[in-house]
């Protein structure tokens, strides 16, 4: 049972299918999706998660196709909104979790950028991204020349072979 003193957690579910094709049926994949997360939200009651009940469906939108219209309803926001949370699909699963557990910034400056962030999500390699990170979460900014210079690194050590990124070591 959730105390009175338990934040209750209000969860939206979006599904989205790349196709249009088998929308029509009476259980679809988007059904599939919406039963799944809504039963992870029902699994996770205790910690005061409920599901609201109006549905996110984008049924024959792709993963590359920005315009979604039940994403940008759910969120309420705009084009270039959609995009930058987008772009942070491209960061390393662990920097990913570490933006999720930031804590609130209710007055002052952002201790970390959102430039910055936006300059780590265009370093295609995981390592040089996370090497970018500690520079910013330590409060530095990202080496000179920004995301290209780290681009232009990465590219080189993939070519000359002398990187490791199982190690994450050059």
């Amino acid at each position: 049972m959730i105390s009175a003193n338990d934040k209750t957690i209000r969860c939206a579910i979006y599904t989205r299918k790349s196709t249009d094709e088998n929308l029509q049926l009476d259980f679809n994949s988007l059904d599939a999706q919406r039963e799944s997360a809504e039963a992870y939200i029902t699994s996770q009651k205790h910690a005061g998660w409920v599901c609201l009940g109006e549905h996110y469906d984008d049924g024959g939108y792709t993963g590359g196709n920005i315009d979604r219209p039940a994403f940008q309803r759910m969120g309420h926001v705009t084009r270039a909104r959609v995009t930058q949370i987008m772009n942070l699909l491209h960061l390393a699963p662990d920097i990913q979790e570490e933006l999720l557990h930031l804590p609130r910034v209710t007055y002052g400056k952002d201790p970390i950028p959102e430039r910055h962030v936006r300059a780590i999500t265009a370093i295609p390699e995981w390592w040089f991204q996370r090497t970018a990170w500690r520079s910013v979460v330590a409060g530095k900014a990202i080496p000179a020349g920004g995301a290209r210079t780290m681009q232009i690194m990465a590219g080189c050590a993939r070519r000359v072979g002398d990187c490791n990124p199982r190690s994450h070591k050059m």
